[in-house]
């Protein structure tokens, strides 16, 4: 386990050292009122609840994108393909609350970080929590010390380039039996979807690296992505045909 992080003091990125292909996305993210316009999220954020942030990392050096993968021991959510995050602690913004959170899961020393700002919060309806993306560059080196920290909480680290997220023969639109219909990325044995996906889908927007794909592609969302609660694995074959 990681020794206890001090207070966090966020280091944030100058768009002019910024890679080329990253300036459309930091503009975008500079832009409040135009962010806010077409940032679309499935639910605005709910008076009174308790808010979360999470950390999108994006490398300087590959221009790939970090995700966790829950350990699938995890009370809620087991399996899940996530971002670094957690609630906030008393007296932290959503900034220092996900880098802290990247820290805690990941072992990202928040220093390597450099934010490049934040997506609107949106309601999480599974966990109850207003979440914001939090986004923040980084040099990429998974070597110089990145990891689960407790395979209790995090069993894997995935790491995708932004241009094979990009790619239509990665896009599908995730159905659930609930009735749910959402962006996914079918990542060969990965599969990205529900809120995690949103923010990927605006992470492509905002910094002009979406790509035309068929949205009336379904497919049905692997039981081990789709547990609410550790347990026993099943298999759902998807809705069934109506008459």
């Amino acid at each position: 386990m990681n020794p206890q992080l001090g207070p966090v003091d966020p280091v944030f990125a100058d768009p002019r050292a910024l890679p080329e292909e990253l300036a459309p996305l930091a503009t975008a993210l500079d832009g409040e009122a135009e962010l806010h316009r077409r940032v679309t999220r499935p639910r605005p954020p709910r008076e009174g609840s308790r808010r979360a942030a999470v950390l999108i990392m994006i490398s300087e050096d590959d221009l790939d994108i970090t995700f966790t993968e829950r350990s699938g021991t995890m009370r809620k959510h087991p399996g899940q393909i996530s971002f670094p995050g957690g609630a906030l602690d008393e007296g932290e913004g959503p900034v220092e609350a996900a880098l802290r959170e990247a820290w805690e899961e990941i072992g990202l020393v928040p220093s390597r970080a450099k934010v490049l700002g934040r997506l609107p919060a949106a309601h999480v309806a599974a966990s109850a929590f207003d979440v914001a993306g939090v986004v923040a560059t980084w040099d990429g080196e998974q070597a110089a010390g990145i990891a689960p920290v407790d395979p209790a909480e995090v069993a894997s680290i995935h790491r995708f380039r932004i241009d094979e997220l990009a790619d239509p023969e990665h896009r599908v639109s995730a159905v659930i039996p609930s009735g749910y219909r959402g962006p996914a990325f079918a990542m060969g044995e990965i599969f990205i979807w529900g809120f995690t996906a949103h923010l990927v889908d605006c992470i492509l927007d905002l910094g002009g690296w979406r790509r035309p794909w068929d949205t009336s592609r379904e497919e049905p969302v692997p039981w081990r992505f789709l547990r609410d609660k550790a347990g026993p694995s099943r298999e759902w074959k998807g809705p069934r045909a109506r008459d």
